[in-house]
């Protein structure tokens, strides 16, 4: 793990993560990941209890079968129980809870039969030594119960430091009501104490582990939410995401798309007499809020050049409304930059051009990836820019058909656009009303169209 990628710290004594949210997902995560363990120890555990009764029975035909009936189904309900509790969506504590009954019916179930069989076994190989009985029946359930719990259940290390102690005491109470002699019941509380120590040991292990483990995942999941961040706030996410699954992208034609290219006019004589640190500040303030807008308007921000901002829309998901919704972004733009001007006590000014028609998008380089743009509509949107008027929005005439029902313009214009001649296009009237209220009305039109379109 690297340097940026450190673990949450564990409190080593209480097993605990610092970061209560942490621990709190963690108990989650642990207590989902134990589902399947759960489950299966519920089955096998009531399997073998099952099993062990009808071998009792074949060993002790004069075992007393209402009794051990009784006994038999404390367990199996807590197993019962235990197995259906995984099906419900239950806090951790309340899962372990179940798993910490269920090993004390499963100790009572056997260290009962070893109470009342030896009274009974009169004709069986099992009468020969309650020591024995003890010794090599009982010792060996109580061991294999012990182990499990810790491992195969996933009990945690503060439960099993509960239940295996637990499972000791009560094995002593079963010796000494059953008559087991105290040199035997030495023996085996030897045993079982050398038991306890190494199944604590191997809970705590195995659950500092299962911690480190889900630590580890955690860092590694939010490097990645972070690299993806990055990736997104370069590439539009489609995109993104194609090149992160496939490892490259392929270049598209889109039919309908408006382009926009913002100018801070005079900037470079501004940029010249701030401190630079000044000039950064001032392009952030301006930027950060068009980019602001672009979020809310569902726009894609293609790149900043210097003072230059560009955005398009239709790209790379088609949007029927993608020119009223730049012309409603370019309005908001100079309102905005109107507004820091008088904040700021400097003359700026933006100059806005906007063009709609069919572009070619892709990801270019494999360095420093760029989502950009191509096409006559792109050069045409600059150069409707370059010959605009500050704190004004010139369109071309594919925005402005597809407009000028929701926004109103000024009379056309001829300007000399370099590579295609002499051509018409239109400022966006300045009344405030136009662009906040009719682009309003337009794009809920343009909505209500889409939606009918698609149904």
């Amino acid at each position: 793990m690297t340097g940026s990628m450190q673990r949450s710290p564990i409190k080593k004594l209480a097993l605990r993560f610092d970061d209560p949210e942490l621990e709190q997902d963690f108990l989650q995560w642990h207590s989902s990941n134990s589902v399947l363990y759960q489950r299966g120890a519920s089955i096998g555990g009531a399997l073998g209890f099952f099993v062990g009764f009808f071998w009792l029975r074949w060993a002790i035909p004069e075992l007393p079968v209402a009794r051990v009936q009784l006994i038999l189904a404390v367990p199996v309900s807590l197993m019962v129980l235990a197995f259906f509790s995984t099906f419900f969506d239950a806090p951790d504590w309340l899962r372990q809870l179940v798993v910490l009954l269920t090993l004390a019916g499963s100790y009572g179930l056997v260290l009962g039969l070893l109470i009342i069989a030896p009274a009974e076994a009169v004709n069986s190989p099992l009468s020969a030594d309650i020591n024995q009985l003890f010794q090599y029946l009982g010792l060996p359930a109580m061991m294999i119960m012990m182990v499990v719990a810790s491992t195969f259940i996933r009990q945690r290390f503060r439960y099993a430091l509960v239940s295996t102690p637990a499972g000791i005491v009560l094995y002593l109470f079963a010796a000494s009501v059953s008559g087991a002699s105290s040199a035997a019941v030495a023996n085996n509380l030897i045993v079982l104490i050398l038991l306890c120590v190494n199944v604590l040991s191997l809970a705590y292990i195995f659950e500092r582990s299962l911690r480190n483990e889900y630590s580890q995942a955690v860092a590694l999941q939010r490097e990645r939410d972070k690299s993806e961040r990055l990736l997104t706030n370069i590439l539009p996410r489609s995109v993104a995401k194609q090149l992160k699954d496939e490892g490259r992208t392929t270049a598209k034609k889109y039919q309908q798309v408006s382009i926009l290219f913002a100018d801070l006019v005079g900037f470079t004589e501004l940029a010249a007499r701030l401190d630079p640190a000044e000039v950064v500040r001032v392009l952030n303030l301006i930027f950060t809020e068009f980019d602001e807008v672009c979020d809310e308007s569902d726009l894609e921000k293609i790149k900043t050049i210097g003072d230059a901002y560009m955005v398009a829309a239709g790209v790379p998901a088609p949007d029927p409304a993608h020119a009223t919704k730049v012309l409603g972004a370019a309005k908001r733009m100079v309102e905005i930059v109107d507004r820091l001007s008088v904040e700021l006590d400097e003359k700026i000014e933006i100059r806005i051009g906007i063009n709609s028609g069919e572009v070619v998008a892709g990801v270019i380089g494999i360095r420093k990836f760029s989502y950009d743009l191509w096409g006559d509509t792109v050069n045409t949107a600059s150069r409707l820019e370059a010959t605009g008027l500050p704190g004004r929005i010139q369109v071309g005439r594919a925005t402005y058909e597809l407009t000028k029902q929701h926004c109103q313009f000024d009379p056309p214009r001829i300007v000399h656009l370099k590579g295609k001649g002499d051509v018409e296009v239109w400022l966006a009237a300045v009344e405030p009303a136009d662009l906040v209220v009719d682009l309003r009305e337009g794009l809920a039109s343009d909505r209500v169209a889409t939606r009918e379109t698609l149904d």
